[in-house]
């Protein structure tokens, strides 16, 4: 192009242009726009004369320096981070997390800290020592459930002595208690329904159980002797398969040299089995409802129209657990059966002397109610209530039936503690028995799962004790031989268990109850506590709470139970000295490392 004679005389300074050049900018977008956007700020600095400060860019701020996880290497290496390598000419490049190229190198992933703050905002005064509680009576020191202190004996109430002989020498028991005291003639005597209400460990069993035995043996003699095949003379029902085995233990005991045959069906095993027992014969049968009502319509050579006695051990239990329609159904069944066999014998002329006119249905728990909830067991009919409770209760009061009767040597306690602190609170409880005596122990939980988490937990604990689990989820064989180890144990033993352990099982040596979790109703809480201090023992119960769960003693002190408070940091103090804090959380960093390392265990609570 020729050149026009025009001369371009610009003068370029130091200020910056405005202009932006496509492709100066890199980075990402966001970048970008800050980087365009701090280069105007600088333009229009320079054009007024103020000084510019130059604010490096983000890709170059160097990394901040952070403390080393290794050791100290050479200064040849000290530009060498994990086979990267730095330099001033370019940005430093961010490793990935998990690369394969530096995997061989790289450090070691630090393990996950357990650390526990179990005391965050501890006072002096626990939250269990300011609540406002009213002061609680002193305890009657008198045993209310043992056996009578005035010479009574079995034969005086006219137990055959035979029987009584039996009860010396195999279950060492000599003298009643006075529930027997008052069951045992009135059974003797009448063919009235019955229901019996005292408290646990005073003997309910027998109370029933000798009475039936008693009239069995004093049959008249006939031409043919009788034997397993003269017939079912009585029926049990129980609500659980372990009260049943139990009571049936209770009576091979006192029927051994007799003609009197016991046996059970349970469930929990072959059909089969059950069927060739029954076609043998059985003049006591115990069950549980769901078998007995299943061989009553499918077992044709069960013949039970010569029984004269069902007894519901655990009645009110029977019809919590929705048995009430199939115990209905039994009732109904078996009574048709019996009137059959009793007009039949009535036309031919022959009297059955001894033994009842009717069928006799006889009802037992230590938390009866009288004929609530049994409204529809219509084979009940105007039954006697017998009750150890009316001479020191005022009969006339209304509300007797709602009271809460409970051993007099029992000691009832109940803390109340935050949730974090129920573990450590139970360990010290475990510590302070092991420095007792041996004896016995029952925990009771809410649910199978947690009976079985409790036990893995304090099982890895080092503790001078024996751990046993008892719940409904156990194959029946495992839970048989459970009570039965547990019971013969002489040494220092616990149970952890759910309410299939609750209601009427007489488990020797047992000195304390544990309810780690409360119970759904007041019920409940009178069977658990009753594990211990049974027949004139002394024994002890602890009721843990959650501070939502106060309610919980206000409604079981309206019932009249007597229960005294105690400060969680006071059981923990006396289970681990003056360096109690140090020692309690001990205790919890060791489970809480027990869960991290258990992946099973770790994988189930971490969904929770």
């Amino acid at each position: 192009m020729a050149d026009d004679g025009l001369l371009l005389n610009f003068e370029v300074g130091d200020t910056p242009s405005i202009g932006l050049t496509a492709g100066k900018y890199k980075g990402r977008w966001k970048e970008r726009v800050n980087a365009r956007k701090w280069d105007r700020i600088k333009a229009k600095r320079a054009l007024n004369g103020k000084p510019v400060v130059q604010i490096p860019r983000r890709e170059e701020i160097a990394p901040k320096p952070q403390p080393p996880v290794e050791p100290v290497r050479s200064q040849g290496e000290a530009g060498k981070t994990n086979g990267t390598t730095t330099s001033d000419s370019g940005p430093l490049k961010r490793k990935r997390k998990h690369s394969v190229a530096s995997s061989a190198n790289a450090t070691p992933l630090i393990p996950r800290k357990t650390t526990s703050s179990l005391f965050t905002g501890y006072e002096e005064n626990s939250p269990a020592e300011k609540v406002e509680t009213k002061p609680v009576p002193p305890h009657d020191v008198a045993a209310t459930n043992a056996p009578l202190a005035d010479n009574s004996a079995f034969t005086a109430l006219g137990v055959d002595p035979h029987i009584c002989s039996h009860l010396a020498t195999s279950l060492n028991i000599t003298t009643p208690t006075q529930i027997q005291q008052l069951a045992i003639p009135h059974i003797l005597s009448t063919s009235q329904d019955t229901f019996i209400r005292a408290q646990t460990g005073s003997g309910k069993t027998l109370a029933f159980l000798l009475p039936i035995l008693h009239t069995l043996l004093s049959l008249p003699t006939p031409q043919h002797p009788y034997d397993r095949t003269s017939g079912c003379f009585a029926i049990i029902l129980t609500p659980t398969r372990e009260l049943a085995k139990q009571i049936e233990t209770v009576l091979t005991t006192l029927t051994a040299g007799t003609w009197i045959v016991p046996g059970w069906i349970l469930g929990g095993e072959k059909k089969k089995s059950e069927k060739a027992r029954l076609r043998k014969g059985v003049n006591i049968l115990v069950a549980t409802p769901g078998r007995l009502a299943d061989h009553l319509e499918t077992t044709m050579a069960f013949d039970t129209s010569s029984v004269r006695w069902i007894v519901m051990d655990e009645g009110d239990r029977l019809v919590d657990m929705g048995f009430l329609e199939t115990v209905g159904k039994i009732l109904r069944v078996v009574e048709g059966r019996v009137q059959h066999r009793l007009m039949k014998l009535k036309r031919e002329g022959i009297v059955e002397s001894k033994l009842p006119t009717r069928l006799v249905k006889v009802l037992c728990s230590a938390t009866l109610r009288g004929e609530e909830g049994l409204g529809t067991l219509e084979t009940i009919v105007d039954p006697v209530f017998l009750r150890t409770e009316t001479e020191n209760t005022d009969e006339a009061s209304e509300d007797i039936v709602d009271q809460v009767f409970t051993p007099g040597q029992l000691t009832q306690k109940v803390v109340t503690l935050p949730a974090k602190l129920r573990l450590v609170t139970l360990t010290a409880v475990l510590t302070a028995f092991m420095k007792r005596a041996p004896a016995k122990m029952i925990i009771f939980f809410s649910c199978s799962t947690s009976v079985d988490f409790h036990h893995q937990l304090l099982s890895s604990y080092e503790m001078d004790l024996h751990l046993f689990q008892l719940h409904g989820s156990l194959e029946q064989q495992v839970r048989t031989a459970t009570l039965k180890t547990f019971t013969a144990t002489k040494q220092r033993a616990v149970l952890l268990a759910t309410d299939v352990a609750s209601r009427g099982l007489d488990l020797p040596s047992v000195d304390m109850v544990i309810q780690f979790d409360a119970p759904i109703s007041q019920d409940d809480y009178i069977h658990r506590i009753g594990r211990t201090a049974r027949a004139g023992r002394k024994g002890e119960a602890l009721l843990l709470l959650l501070p939502s769960e106060e309610g919980y003693v206000e409604l079981l002190a309206s019932h009249g139970a007597l229960i005294e408070r105690v400060a969680y940091d006071k059981i923990l103090k006396d289970a681990f000295g003056k360096d109690w804090m140090n020692q309690a959380t001990k205790q919890q960093l060791h489970a809480e490392k027990w869960i991290f390392e258990d992946q099973e265990v770790h994988s189930h609570t971490s969904l929770c």
